[in-house]
């Protein structure tokens, strides 16, 4: 398996971060996100781009839930 991690990669001002690998020849990818429109804190998504590029705002195909479930996200507090 391959990974590359790569920040910043959305094309807005936020500070998102992407994690891509290959799983069975395919391109997958985890997504953070730090805050969206309604107000969920930070959580991430898994997806790929049967859609289109990740790189594009929203164009990949996201899968269903958020992690955390939590709509408060996960903690902030201890990370740079």
């Amino acid at each position: 398996m391959f990974l590359s991690f790569v920040k910043n990669l959305t094309l807005d001002a936020s500070d998102n971060a992407l994690l891509k690998f290959i799983s069975h020849r395919k391109k997958k990818y985890i997504i953070e996100h730090r805050e969206d429109k309604f107000g969920r804190g930070p959580h991430f998504h898994g997806a790929d781009d049967l859609k289109g590029s990740p790189l594009e705002k929203g164009r990949y195909n996201q899968y269903p839930g958020h992690s955390p479930e939590d709509f408060v996200g996960y903690k902030t507090k201890d990370r740079p």
